[in-house]
């Protein structure tokens, strides 16, 4: 397909969605409410010249059925369409110049589609409520969330994430909504114990190698499953990357719960959480092996597992009204220790000898862009069983009235540290103790009309992550949005992997 096709749907779409002003909310009855939206973002990737990253498509509706004032039922469904995904079935070097090798657009197809149990599937939830003064119950496909920071998460960990965005969307929208189970139990009135139970575990959905967003784990077993290593000296090392995820049993279901508590301005959580790791761990479970004067494998068999693991945190929040000079702030604290995490963990690399027995590569494994994703003789990673944990303290204040501003420190600190610990996200060494910053400030503007935000993420090695946003919000139906994605710093670090990721979009939405 031609360039001319993109510039065409997209004004289609824009004429669709401002032409919803004959359309209105729906009460079927006084029982049945029914709304939604539609919406198209088309991100422009600032990098490459008319490269666009995804056109995506939503029509989503919602309704809610009243049985009683105590049960209640929600549904949440979505019809999505993306529009570059479907060119690049063809040709989506037609759109992206030189920016992506032939063999991208196989990963880009498959890494893209929608699916089940990501955040583009048709039904987004369906759950049903029963509530009476002494507890609420709530079953069904649903998300919620334990923590609130920007950013980074930290103490958001019971539902998995999308990343085909990274970090670009609000969590509410990158989270991945799971069949699940919420009991909240009210001791007093102003204290709570929260149950929840996920009967199938789903991992984080990420994108794979030659997505702007792929994160350096995933490229890396990519390349191995679908191209092996490229052939050297009369040489082929082929691999078989398997899948291995806990069975759908009551046993391996996740489960927590939480205790919360508040004290007039002071609240504080309480949670624990037994679950799967997002990220699978890659163990060697076959090799076939040649002798050439020295001992290499031929044909090499990795299984990617996910390993049960073990979270406790809290929460802490306080409004301190009327400190002398600096007023009003909110404070927040967040944390959570992990036991039994996982980490990638490469030795020291290895000349090979005659004898030797061969779990390194003699050549190296290049990605779809033509970058060297694992060296020549290095061995290959070995997952290892890690305790880890991370906090955030936060700051947030209004000034002038109606500019918000917060402030946020995150440190991550890993346990029992090796230096020989790789970063999945960087594929450089991972640091034993991380830390980020951000500076969040936001302003309404024209009675909530005109809303201006911009994020700042920075972290230790200088690298960093700039989001502005303006939205505007017209006859309270029709909402324009222009957001930015900038990346920076430090090559290769947290968020300089995606430097050439940099992004503007344009988010048309129409509520009805």
């Amino acid at each position: 397909m031609s360039k001319k096709f993109v510039p065409c749907f997209l004004l289609v779409c824009m004429l669709f969605l401002m032409c919803g002003s004959d359309l209105h909310a729906l009460m079927v009855s006084d029982k049945f409410d029914i709304g939604g939206y539609l919406q198209n973002e088309t991100a422009f990737s600032t990098f490459e010249t008319g490269d666009i990253l995804w056109s995506e498509n939503k029509a989503l509706v919602y309704g809610t059925y009243n049985f009683s004032s105590e049960l209640r039922a929600f549904f949440r469904v979505q019809g999505y369409y993306d529009a570059i995904n479907a060119i690049q079935s063809h040709d989506y070097r037609d759109i992206s110049g030189d920016r992506y090798m032939d063999r991208q657009t196989y990963f880009r197809q498959k890494l893209w589609q929608p699916k089940s149990y990501t955040t583009s599937e048709f039904l987004k939830e369906l759950f049903i409520d029963y509530s009476r003064p002494e507890f609420d119950l709530r079953i069904g496909k649903q998300q919620f969330a334990w923590g609130v920071t920007d950013g980074l998460k930290v103490l958001d960990v019971i539902y998995p994430q999308d990343f085909r965005k990274f970090n670009q969307e609000d969590f509410e929208e990158s989270r991945i909504p799971l069949w699940s189970v919420k009991f909240d139990y009210y001791v007093r009135a102003d204290s709570e114990i929260q149950l929840i139970y996920l009967p199938r575990f789903e991992p984080a959905f990420f994108p794979g190698g030659g997505h702007p967003f792929c994160v350096w784990g995933d490229e890396f077993f990519d390349v191995l499953d679908n191209y092996g290593v490229n052939v050297g000296g009369g040489m082929e090392v082929s691999f078989d990357v398997k899948s291995d995820e806990p069975a759908n049993t009551f046993d391996n279901g996740e489960y927590g719960v939480m205790w919360r508590e508040n004290y007039g301005d002071w609240s504080y959580s309480l949670n624990f959480l037994s679950h799967y790791t997002d990220v699978s761990g890659a163990y060697l479970t076959g090799m076939d092996t040649i002798n050439i004067g020295i001992i290499i494998p031929s044909h090499i068999e990795l299984t990617k597992r996910h390993n049960r693991m073990y979270s406790v945190g809290g929460s802490l929040d306080a409004t301190l009204s009327n400190l002398p000079v600096v007023g009003t702030w909110i404070i927040r604290a967040e944390g959570i220790y992990n036991f039994d995490n996982i980490i990638i963990n490469v030795p020291d690399r290895i000349d090979p000898t005659p004898t030797s027995a061969g779990n390194y590569l003699p050549v190296p494994i290049v990605g779809p862009s033509g970058n060297v994703v694992w060296e020549a003789g290095v061995p290959f990673p070995e997952t290892e069983e890690i305790d880890d944990f991370t906090y955030a303290l936060g700051f947030d204040k209004y000034v002038l009235t109606d500019v918000f501003l917060s402030f946020q420190f995150i440190h991550h600190h890993i346990m029992d540290y090796k230096s020989s610990f790789v970063n999945p996200v960087t594929g450089k060494q991972a640091d034993e103790n991380d830390y980020w910053g951000t500076f969040l400030i936001q302003k309404d503007w024209m009675n909530e009309k005109l809303w201006t935000k911009i994020l700042n993420v920075v972290g230790r090695h200088g690298d960093y992550w700039i989001q502005p946003q303006v939205s505007y919000l017209f006859r309270d139906k029709f909402k324009v949005i222009v957001q930015g994605n900038f990346y920076g710093g430090t090559h290769y670090n947290m968020w300089s992997r995606f430097d050439d990721s940099d992004n503007v979009a344009l988010r048309l939405t129409y509520q009805f």
